[in-house]
Formats: C-alpha cells, sequence, structure tokens
C-alpha cells in the first residue's frame, strides 16, 4: 500500500507531470527508467487502500483518545474516595471496588498524596464536617455518622487531629463569627 503507484490515467500525461516537477533532477533518464517500473493500480484498488488507511488512522485515533479519557490510578483513587468517604472504607474494600491491588494503591496514595489512604479517607471526612458544620443545625453525632464515622469519641480525636479544635467548640466558633462581624481565624478558612 506505501510507495508510489501510477493510477489509470494515460501514461504519457503521469510521465509529462512528474517531469514537469522534477525538472530540477540531474538524471532525467533514470527517473524514467524508475517512472517505467511502477506498478500501475486500477481507480478501485487506489480507493480500497486509501480505505484501509483512513480505517487504521481512525482506529489509531481512538486509541489515543481512550487513553487521555482514561483516569490514572490516583484519580481513580481520589474520585473513589470522593464520592463513597461517608461509607464504610477500608484498604481491602477499595482494592476490589478499583480492581487495584492493595500495595499499588497504598503506594499510589504515598507517591500522589504524600499521605496513606486512611490519612486520605479522614481529610476527605473533615472536609465534610466542616462543610456540613457550616451548612446545618446537625449534632456532633448526626455529623459524625453522615461524613462515615459512627463512634462520635473516634471523630472527636479525628477532628481534633486534623483542625486542632473539637468539632464542638469549631462549631461554636463557625455559629459565633457567623453571628458577628468577627473574622474567622485563618485556620478555620
Amino acid at each position: 500500500m506505501y510507495g508510489q503507484v501510477l493510477d489509470e490515467s494515460p501514461l504519457d500525461d503521469q510521465w509529462m507531470y512528474i517531469e514537469r516537477q522534477c525538472s530540477w533532477y540531474s538524471d532525467l533518464y533514470a527517473l524514467r527508467d524508475a517512472f517505467d517500473r511502477l506498478n500501475h493500480l486500477d481507480q478501485k484498488i487506489l480507493w480500497a487502500y486509501a480505505d484501509i488507511l483512513s480505517a487504521c488512522a481512525s482506529y489509531i485515533g481512538l486509541q489515543e483518545y481512550v487513553k487521555q479519557t482514561e483516569l490514572s490510578e490516583a484519580q481513580l483513587l481520589a474520585s473513589y474516595i470522593e464520592e463513597n468517604y461517608a461509607k464504610e472504607l477500608t484498604l481491602g474494600i477499595i482494592s476490589t471496588e478499583l480492581g487495584i491491588g492493595k500495595t499499588k494503591l497504598c503506594e499510589t496514595a504515598r507517591k500522589n498524596f504524600d499521605c496513606s489512604i486512611q490519612q486520605l479517607t479522614r481529610q476527605r471526612r473533615v472536609e465534610a464536617a466542616k462543610a456540613l458544620m457550616t451548612t446545618g443545625n446537625m449534632s456532633i453525632r448526626e455529623i459524625a455518622e453522615a461524613v462515615g464515622i459512627s463512634d462520635s469519641n473516634y471523630f472527636v480525636k479525628v477532628f481534633k487531629g486534623a483542625t486542632g479544635y473539637t468539632p464542638l467548640r469549631y462549631k461554636r466558633m463557625i455559629q459565633k463569627s457567623a453571628g458577628s462581624a468577627q473574622l474567622m481565624p485563618p485556620e478555620l478558612t
């Protein structure tokens, strides 16, 4: 399919075109000899070759498109945690759901997020808890359950470790700052 070929049009016309285009070439006799040895293909075969090449090019383009739209393992992990942080999440559950080995998941979290999967999950849960504290009137226990932590004592420990404040103190500070003209401390923004 590759290389030069001649079509069904008169050979003399094709040669005159080549001769005009290659007038700069020093050995037109050798060029004519090479021209005479080219294959002559009818139009149907040329169109068939063109269709095959077009199909190949489309396939390659589609393959590249698919590669570009596939999420990386880090993106899959972050997306999964984002969508499922309120559920029970263990390394085994995440590994099974994503179809990625546990070791590979741990490496991905460390390499891309500089933390463990458990830390990544806790960070997302704390962020969700903060949002719930600013938008609703839920109790700390209800917030803990809403973000996937059923033990409210553990939730207090996790929240304080991440923010430096107990959830109740954080919630009161938010309510106080919302009710007054005071600025929120930088660590609360």
